[in-house]
């Protein structure tokens, strides 16, 4: 019985010495978790972006594939009137025809890319895409500051969450083999 309750204090005074190591780590593995979180909202964030500009994108082709199939689609029309009083040859028509069937199938793909585009937006929204939401018609405006380019890539390498999670890692691994950087 001795034994036992020498173990027990030794265990004790052994947990009671290590509680700053074992702090220490749960410590770096926190800051890790916090910077992988961290990185992984910037990247959605990103995703975000890139399928809303390709969704306003979708909205720009469209409206531009809308105005050029109802131009050739007059200038087929005209061209039958000319061709129906004799003025331009049945090549010239059918040449006007297939112009305004090109700038139909042009204007079902740009419809087809704004469905795509809005579905996978509303995808990383957690929105149904067909609820009753739009996107701005305004482009954004430019920012009133100018960036500066100097020593971008340094402090975009600085400030990269992914990259300091696994410096974090690198931490809490020598802290763990009581290694000190």
């Amino acid at each position: 019985e001795g034994t036992n309750i020498e173990l027990g204090l030794m265990q004790n005074f052994v947990d009671l010495l290590m509680r700053p190591a074992r702090i220490k780590l749960a410590e770096a593995e926190y800051d890790v978790t916090k910077l992988d979180l961290a990185a992984h909202l910037v990247a959605f964030v990103g995703d975000v972006q890139n399928a809303y500009y390709a969704h306003r994108g979708a909205l720009g082709t469209l409206g531009v594939a809308k105005e050029v199939a109802g131009t050739a689609r007059n200038g087929a029309n005209l061209a039958r009137a000319f061709h129906t009083a004799g003025n331009i040859s049945d090549l010239d028509l059918a040449t006007h025809q297939a112009d305004a069937g090109d700038a139909h199938v042009k204007l079902l793909e740009s419809e087809e890319e704004v469905g795509d585009s809005r579905i996978e937006l509303a995808e990383l929204l957690g929105v149904s895409h067909n609820a009753k939401w739009t996107v701005s018609s305004r482009p954004p405006s430019l920012p009133d500051t100018q960036v500066k380019l100097t020593g971008l890539e340094q402090q975009a390498l600085k400030n990269r969450f992914d990259l300091t999670a696994h410096r974090a890692e690198v931490r809490a691994a020598l802290a763990e083999l009581g290694m000190e950087e």
